[in-house]
């Protein structure tokens, strides 16, 4: 699905998140995730994004219990950062390419929900 919002119009609708009514499953991990989150995925065309942290948070998900993970893209080049409650850093992975369309997007990870920070 490709977008047709501005990166503005992406960030005003992400703010009607809070809580949600369904929840979708990663088919790889044990990972669910939020309308918000969804939301992302298809205005963003961002499967890949959820794919990838699905499987990261499942991985890390021992280390702590409650994960951010923060996307910043910068110049067509991107950076996700997995950190715990208290800031410490768990994981860092870069693209060499993303088409993503926000410069900064944030998630939390706990009790094996991706969820935006509005939702949690």
């Amino acid at each position: 699905m490709e977008t047709t919002l501005s990166p503005q119009e992406i960030r005003e609708n992400l703010a009607q998140f809070h809580g949600t009514e369904n929840f979708y499953k990663h088919p790889l991990c044990n990972v669910i995730w939020t309308d918000g989150a969804q939301y992302v995925i298809d205005s963003c065309n961002a499967h890949w994004l959820v794919s990838d942290v699905s499987i990261q948070c499942d991985a890390l998900k021992d280390k702590s219990e409650f994960i951010k993970v923060q996307l910043s893209c910068d110049n067509e080049k991107g950076t996700l950062e997995y950190t715990n409650g208290n800031g410490k850093l768990l994981h860092v992975h870069e693209y060499r390419y993303t088409d993503f369309p926000l410069d900064v997007i944030a998630f939390y990870y706990t009790n094996g929900t991706l969820l935006l920070p509005s939702e949690y």
